[in-house]
């Protein structure tokens, strides 16, 4: 339905009380017009999952893996989320993003509102791409970014895309290789106090 879910071949997910795992090769799209949702947390263990317009709110509370509101990938497998569309990514009252595979937030109007932390590269090499207009921000409360936890990660912003975080690490371990880069016109990122590399 493009209005609500759909669930593509080879892909398999499951409900965990208020939330979603998917596991599986395939892709889940959620969103459409004027569609909002609210799940306790989403884990993308593998596959695909797009956010195509509308809003998701993410409220889990707790502060690390298996109780962080989005993990996306783990230690065996990478996997792919696309915030896109207009879309609203709400974590302003959760505790945890966890990404380690990628993860892209794109277009003009669609928009990422940050938790208090966001790891990339816990488990697996990790990339975020911020790009064509999209905006990623805090809301209500401060937020950090800490790139290559102990696997590589990525971080890109370009063509317009904006990034705001309160502090943010590059590359948290050592000897692990771990970059940002801002290009193109119209693309920023905000450090609001501290940036350790």
């Amino acid at each position: 339905d493009p209005d609500g879910l759909r669930l593509a071949e080879a892909a398999f997910a499951e409900t965990e009380g208020n939330g979603i795992n998917l596991m599986g090769d395939g892709t889940l799209t959620l969103g459409g017009t004027g569609v909002s949702s609210t799940l306790y947390h989403l884990n993308v263990t593998s596959g695909t999952l797009n956010l195509n317009g509308g809003a998701l709110a993410l409220t889990s509370g707790e502060p690390n893996p298996p109780g962080a509101a989005l993990v996306i990938g783990s230690n065996t497998t990478s996997a792919s989320m696309n915030v896109q569309g207009g879309a609203l990514l709400d974590m302003a009252e959760t505790g945890d993003a966890w990404i380690n595979g990628n993860m892209t937030i794109s277009g003009a109007g669609t928009s990422w509102m940050l938790p208090k932390l966001t790891t990339m590269g816990m488990d697996n090499a990790a990339q975020m791409i911020v790009e064509a207009g999209a905006a990623v921000s805090p809301k209500k409360q401060n937020s950090a970014l800490l790139l290559g936890f102990s696997q590589p990660g990525t971080l890109i912003v370009r063509t317009g895309g904006s990034l705001t975080t309160t502090m943010a690490v590059i590359a948290v371990a050592e000897n692990v290789p771990s970059s940002a880069s801002v290009t193109g016109a119209g693309s920023s990122w905000t450090v609001q106090t501290d940036l350790n590399l």
